[in-house]
C-alpha cells in the first residue's frame, strides 16, 4: 500500500525523519474563497483583545454566521487548535449575531489568510 496523502479533507505528509504533518490547506483556502475573504489582508493574531460594546447593532441582512462558525469549528478541531479560543468566543452568539460578532469572525479569517499552510506535526 502507498502512504496516505489525503484523508477526510486532511492533507497528510510523511517526512524523511519519520514525522508526520497533518494540515487542511485546501479546506482553508476553499473556506476563505466561499466567504469572500481570500483577498483580505493578513493579521498576526486570530483575536483582538476582548472588549464589550454598549452599542449593539444586529444585522439587517442575513449573513452566513452559523455556517461560517461551523466551518471554523471543523478547522479548529481538525488541525488548528490555535484558533480554538477565538472560535469558541464567536460561537457564543449564534442566535443573534451583531456586526461586532461578524467583525470578530472576519478577523479569524484574516488570521487564516496568513497561516493557511499551518497544521500539526507528530514526531517520533
Amino acid at each position: 500500500m502507498s502512504p496516505v496523502a489525503c484523508f477526510l479533507g486532511l492533507q497528510i505528509k510523511q517526512l524523511e525523519d519519520g514525522s508526520i504533518t497533518v494540515g487542511q490547506e485546501n479546506y482553508t483556502t476553499n473556506m476563505l474563497q466561499r466567504y469572500k475573504m481570500f483577498g483580505c489582508n493578513k493579521v498576526a493574531t486570530p483575536m483582538d483583545k476582548v472588549t464589550t460594546c454598549e452599542n449593539i447593532s444586529h444585522f439587517e441582512d442575513q449573513v452566513p454566521y452559523g455556517e461560517a462558525d461551523g466551518s471554523l469549528m471543523y478547522l479548529a478541531f481538525g488541525t488548528r487548535p490555535d484558533i480554538a479560543f477565538a472560535v469558541s468566543t464567536v460561537s457564543q452568539d449564534l442566535d443573534k449575531p451583531t456586526k461586532e460578532d461578524w467583525e470578530k469572525m472576519k478577523r479569524i479569517f484574516k488570521y487564516l489568510k496568513g497561516t493557511y499552510q499551518m497544521g500539526i506535526m507528530y514526531q517520533n
